[in-house]
């Protein structure tokens, strides 16, 4: 402590305001999808809550294999804690932390690729990935 009684930070940068929004998404979630939203606070834009999603990287970094990273992010959407957004082409997400999650004050950033059918592309890809559903949905998607 400082002769002001306040705590003085080690490092300036690479920190993250841990408060109420942390606590309560640690009583809503499983230690697994706890441990990814720690993850991706770390590396979102504060002034946006966004990120754009590495799962292989995400998936090493927390020694997790992608079909867990996924299970993961379904439990994060399904309890409203963060929503996906497109960002190209390519398919390639962002993962918006949702307000009641999130510390900072959101400053509105660029808006993601308005594009339905790169959306569709990539939850097809995933559902298809996924073995147990891949076959009803390639059923599906074909008729």
């Amino acid at each position: 402590m400082n002769s002001a009684g306040s705590a003085k930070l080690k490092h300036r940068s690479g920190w993250y305001a841990a408060g109420r929004e942390l606590s309560h998404a640690m009583s809503l979630l499983s230690d697994g999808a706890f441990k990814q939203l720690v993850y991706v606070c770390l590396r979102a834009d504060r002034k946006t809550g966004r990120w754009t999603i590495d799962e292989p990287q995400m998936a090493g970094a927390l020694g997790k294999s992608t079909s867990e990273i996924n299970i993961y992010f379904e439990e994060l959407l399904r309890l409203q804690v963060c929503r996906f957004l497109p960002v190209d082409h390519n398919a390639r997400l962002q993962i918006e932390i949702c307000d009641a999650f999130w510390p900072y004050e959101k400053v509105p950033g660029p808006e993601p690729m308005k594009d339905l059918m790169a959306y569709t592309d990539h939850v097809r890809r995933l559902m298809v990935s996924r073995r147990c559903i891949a076959a009803s949905f390639l059923q599906r998607t074909r008729s």
